[in-house]
């Protein structure tokens, strides 16, 4: 019932947030990626991220990834991502960032890292589309994997959802 609760708080707070990509704006969301090097894979990322800075944004998103024939693949990662053109007045926001992540499965395991730049469009003042690509090497530098992501995510005001919360306690 509280998980119920705690979602519902969150999404009428989508309603009432007030800033993209400002300080203390949580986004939840979610991509999908197709990777294109080294092989042809398929893959589903939830996003988590935080603006502790008006612009700059921290978060982490688990991936799985498959083939569908011989190929399984899961990361955790953590991301940085940078707007350089925060807080104008367009609905189209570029960033550029970087991302930390370990991964486990048939295509080996390890620490992996890469960097990511895209753009979000927002179609709301609380959603956006996501479109972005992203470039991730293991621990060796061996090997680059290439992804085209495309995803939806909303922004929520966090002084509004802990408004919410508090009064649903």
């Amino acid at each position: 019932m509280r998980l119920f609760l705690l979602a519902t708080a969150l999404l009428f707070t989508a309603s009432v947030a007030d800033a993209q990509i400002q300080q203390d704006v949580i986004q939840v969301g979610g991509t999908g990626n197709l990777s294109i090097e080294p092989e042809f894979a398929f893959g589903l990322a939830p996003v988590v991220g935080y603006f502790i800075t008006d612009n700059i944004e921290v978060g982490g998103n688990p991936r799985l990834a498959t083939d569908f024939s011989d190929f399984f693949n899961a990361t955790i990662s953590a991301f940085g991502n940078y707007y350089p053109t925060g807080g104008t007045d367009t609905n189209t926001y570029p960033f550029i960032g970087a991302n930390l992540g370990v991964n486990v499965g048939d295509g080996g395991g390890g620490i992996g890292i890469g960097g990511q730049a895209g753009v979000q469009r927002f179609i709301s003042d609380t959603a956006a589309l996501t479109l972005a690509v992203r470039a991730t090497t293991d621990d060796d530098f061996d090997e680059v994997t290439l992804l085209a992501e495309a995803g939806f995510s909303i922004f929520i005001n966090r002084g509004a959802a802990e408004d919410v919360i508090e009064s649903i306690d």
